[in-house]
């Protein structure tokens, strides 16, 4: 056999090995980042701090929310989408789609009337979905 062939077979094999043996270190680390994120967002808005810098990172708070709409127990997907459309459009909003509504761009609406006036309109809320997250994330200082 070819030296050459061998020992790149070899390096390539050694590679692979060290490869796996980071996938799982790296799984590892993300399950407890995972298991912490919560308390920790937690514990930075209790302490009322939005972001911390350690170690040349910065780690802050990120609040998300996602808006779909909202489906009654007798009605079909399309049905649900139609009604929160033209629910939509009573508050001047009829750039969100059509008989299908891009969530994104739900969540974007829903989003800029929170920020307004704090909440969503009862009659909104009647028809749309809405779930907030708080995760916790990083970035370079």
């Amino acid at each position: 056999m070819d030296k050459d062939l061998l020992s790149m077979a070899e390096r390539w094999v050694e590679l692979d090995l060290e490869k796996r043996e980071l996938k799982g270190k790296l799984n590892k680390i993300e399950s407890e980042m995972k298991d912490m994120e919560e308390s920790l967002a937690e514990a930075m808005e209790e302490a009322g701090v939005q972001n911390m810098k350690i170690k040349g990172l910065t780690i802050h708070i990120i609040h998300e929310i996602y808006a779909s709409p909202k489906r009654a127990e007798d009605e079909t997907i399309d049905e649900a989408h139609q009604r929160a459309y033209l629910k939509l459009i009573d508050y001047g909003y009829d750039n969100v789609g059509g008989i299908r509504i891009n969530h994104n761009s739900l969540s974007k609406v829903v989003r800029e009337m929170i920020e307004e006036s704090g909440d969503l309109p009862d009659d909104l809320k009647e028809v749309i979905e809405v779930s907030e997250t708080t995760k916790v994330g990083t970035r370079l200082s």
